[in-house]
């Protein structure tokens, strides 16, 4: 039978996906600032709304990467990860190819029909919609 810290070592790849492309995104963010800047230059109004919609943006991205590292670290601490057991667990950014195996697994596992097609799914989203209407809650998007 698997440990938990064999089991949760996915969640942690995850996380540390999560990092690696939050991380991508604001060092991207940051060099379109700079080409922005010097595109618009920093004194009309016009270039000072981008600018701040820009810093704004990378301010989120920056929380967010926060955000992630303290998760990261709560769960190592929570499930007692040490530094030989993330080499023993292949701690690591998870790859896209091992988030679609996940997914294909987890798909099969609760006994996904790949027959389920997309106007099936469409009319199964009209079907709540209508239902949540009655009951005044949120539609759900496509």
């Amino acid at each position: 039978m698997a440990s938990t810290k064999e089991i949760f070592a996915s969640g942690l790849n995850y996380i540390l996906r999560d990092i690696k492309d939050t991380h991508e995104e604001i060092v991207s963010g940051r060099e379109y600032l700079t080409k922005y800047i010097q595109k618009n230059g920093e004194t009309s109004a016009k270039a000072r709304n981008g600018i701040n919609k820009i810093t704004g943006d990378l301010k989120i991205l920056v929380k967010r990467l926060k955000d992630y590292h303290k998760e990261f670290e709560m769960y190592c601490k929570e499930f007692s990860y040490t530094k030989e057991d993330m080499k023993k667990y292949n701690i690591h950014p998870a790859t896209d190819e091992e988030i679609k195996a996940d997914y294909e697994k987890d798909m099969t596992e609760c006994g996904y029909d790949s027959r389920y097609t997309e106007e099936m799914h469409k009319a199964l989203i009209d079907k709540v919609n209508e239902l949540n209407k009655a009951e005044d809650l949120p539609l759900l998007a496509y």
